[in-house]
């Protein structure tokens, strides 16, 4: 079948080919990152990484000698404040500054905890289903007879999965960067002028980890709801497409969840410093 003769059998047959000979790659990749999140190039815990093997050591050497830095700067202005300010300030630096010598030293563990934490979700939703197979998806009897609709509902659902495994390769390269930067986020955690970085540090941390089992989830029902469909409904992938283009809303929704929350604790913590102030006054 030649373009000239009949460009819209041409076009079906050229998405055929290239879904059968690409299924395979791209849901691997999707698997490999999507199921759980560990060490993709030699198994086993995300934190045994060689990149975070090699660079997060130096990072808390870094973190632990500028903690004698951090502590300087903090009792300069601790020094040079006056009335109840720095007695505040005093409350403020010293659980910061033990919470940062903890969280900086042993941040492979507690990053790795949080790591455990998200896979168990994962494995929770993936054994509440019928198992997480998008291969399924693009293994149609009928894929190069049936109606043009079906195609390329096919096609666009293979087009979102590739960017997916895409996305997903992304979000390890950063949750590699951000495990390597932990000791420096605690120590940005320790002065008042520099906490805000941190806690950007973790926004940026819940957001790119917890992501992984909603779109999990969002993926599955989709998958679920494709399967339960009549097998010669031309239009039964919209459902797992529909729920393909749910899952890229997360990340988002993640992050707009959490600004949401550290505007709210930062009114809390305004209104009580208030509060405070004008007590002390009245005493």
């Amino acid at each position: 079948m030649t373009f000239f003769t009949d460009p819209g059998q041409w076009l079906q047959e050229l998405l055929v080919s290239a879904i059968r000979n690409c299924a395979g790659q791209v849901v691997g990749i999707v698997q490999g990152y999507l199921l759980s999140t560990t060490d993709v190039f030699r198994g086993g815990q995300f934190t045994d990484a060689e990149a975070i093997a090699r660079y997060q050591p130096p990072a808390i050497v870094v973190a632990d000698s500028a903690l004698a830095a951090v502590v300087i700067w903090g009792s300069y202005h601790i020094m040079f404040g006056h009335g109840i300010r720095t007695l505040y300030s005093v409350r403020i630096l010293l659980p910061r500054l033990l919470l940062a010598i903890v969280a900086a030293n042993f941040s492979k563990l507690l990053f790795q905890s949080a790591v455990d934490v998200n896979n168990a979700l994962c494995a929770a939703v993936v054994q509440t289903g019928v198992g997480f197979d998008p291969k399924a998806l693009f293994e149609i009897r009928d894929l190069g007879t049936g109606p043009a609709l079906s195609v390329f509902v096919v096609a666009a659902l293979f087009a979102g999965y590739g960017v997916l495994a895409v996305a997903y390769a992304l979000r390890y390269s950063l949750l590699v960067v951000l495990a390597i930067t932990a000791p420096l986020a605690a120590l940005l955690f320790v002065l008042p002028d520099t906490h805000h970085y941190s806690r950007k540090w973790a926004t940026l941390f819940v957001t790119t980890l917890l992501m992984q089992p909603l779109q999990l989830l969002i993926l599955q029902v989709g998958l679920d709801l494709d399967l339960a469909s009549p097998s010669t409904n031309p239009a039964r992938h919209l459902f797992a497409l529909a729920t393909l283009l749910l899952a890229f809303k997360v990340p988002g929704a993640l992050h707009a969840t959490s600004t949401a929350g550290t505007h709210a604790i930062s009114v809390v913590k305004h209104y009580a410093h208030l509060a405070t102030h004008a007590a002390a006054h009245i005493a």
